[in-house]
């Protein structure tokens, strides 16, 4: 299954483009695609817990989730924040998981 977060939506019209490209893919594909603006805390939970992988931020919430259900991860933290807390999470979930990390790589 795949779940798409937009919260908050940068701008006007997102929602519309990203059913656009699901409208696009095959029936089989689109029936395991969930979009949504937002996410419950519990919606996120089950999410997580049914993906083969996740791709997210580095929030702390994530990270201890993701470390909890032992989830693989692909982290995308936010660059140049004040305390510069996303990368630091990235990286303790590197160290705990073993894995690569990416983040100065620029896409």
């Amino acid at each position: 299954m795949w779940f798409t977060k937009l919260a908050p939506l940068r701008s006007l019209g997102t929602m519309e483009k990203l059913s656009i490209l699901k409208d696009g893919v095959n029936n089989d594909k689109r029936q395991r695609y969930t979009l949504s603006k937002f996410f419950s805390p519990q919606e996120t939970g089950a999410i997580m817990k049914a993906a083969s992988i996740v791709v997210s931020r580095s929030g702390i919430n994530t990270v201890s989730e993701l470390i909890v259900l032992q989830k693989p991860a692909l982290l995308i933290p936010i660059p140049k924040t004040s305390a510069n807390e996303q990368v630091e999470n990235a990286m303790f979930f590197e160290k705990i998981k073993g894995l690569e990390k990416w983040w100065n790589r620029k896409i």
